[in-house]
C-alpha cells in the first residue's frame, strides 16, 4: 500500500501540533499532541481520495505554502510515513451516486428522512461497520437510482469449513 510523507510541527506560541502532507493532497489537521494530529491523517488521507474529508476544509497545500513563520524557531518538526486506510467500496459507491446526481449529503438526509450525521456515517471512506440492506434501498430510492445486489459466484475451490 502508497504511503504519504506527512510532517508535524508544534505551533509556536500555542498548545497544538500541526501536520500537513508532503504530497499535494488537501489541507492540513491540528490536535494538542503529535500523537494525536497523526492518527487523524489517514482518515484525512481517505477522505481527501474521496473528497469527503470531514476534519479540515479541503484543499492542496504545498510545503512551500505553510507560512514560515509557524515553523521558525521550532525544533520539534518531525516527519512521518502515513499509510491510508482501505477505502469501504460502498461508502464511495454512495459517494460517487450522490455526485453523480449532484446531491449533496444535507439534501440526501433530507429526502431519506434522517440527520446529516448519518449520512456521514454512510459515506463514511473509512468505515467498517455493514450497511443494512433496507438503508442501502432507501438511499437508492432517495438517489432516484436503482439497487444492484451483489452476484453470487461459484467456487473455483472448495469450500474451508467443516460439515457435520
Amino acid at each position: 500500500m502508497k504511503k504519504y510523507l506527512a510532517v508535524t510541527a508544534k505551533v509556536i506560541g500555542a498548545e497544538n501540533y500541526v501536520a500537513w502532507f508532503a504530497d499535494e493532497i488537501l489541507g492540513f489537521a491540528t490536535a494538542k499532541t503529535r500523537s494525536e494530529v497523526i492518527a487523524k491523517l489517514p482518515d484525512l488521507l481517505a477522505g481527501a481520495f474521496l473528497g469527503t474529508s470531514k476534519r479540515v476544509e479541503p484543499r492542496i497545500t504545498l510545503l512551500e505554502e505553510i507560512d514560515p513563520e509557524i515553523l521558525e524557531g521550532s525544533e520539534l518538526i518531525e516527519t512521518c510515513w502515513v499509510e491510508a486506510p482501505p477505502i469501504n467500496p460502498m461508502a464511495q459507491a454512495i459517494f460517487e451516486a450522490m455526485c453523480k446526481n449532484n446531491i449533496n449529503s444535507n439534501q440526501l438526509a433530507k429526502r431519506m428522512g434522517i440527520s446529516r450525521a448519518a449520512i456521514s456515517k454512510l459515506t463514511d471512506p473509512t468505515r467498517t461497520a455493514p450497511y443494512q440492506l433496507d438503508t442501502l434501498e432507501r438511499i437508492a430510492a432517495a438517489l432516484d437510482m436503482e439497487l444492484e445486489l451483489p452476484k453470487f459466484l461459484p467456487r473455483t475451490s472448495s469450500p474451508s469449513f467443516a460439515t457435520t
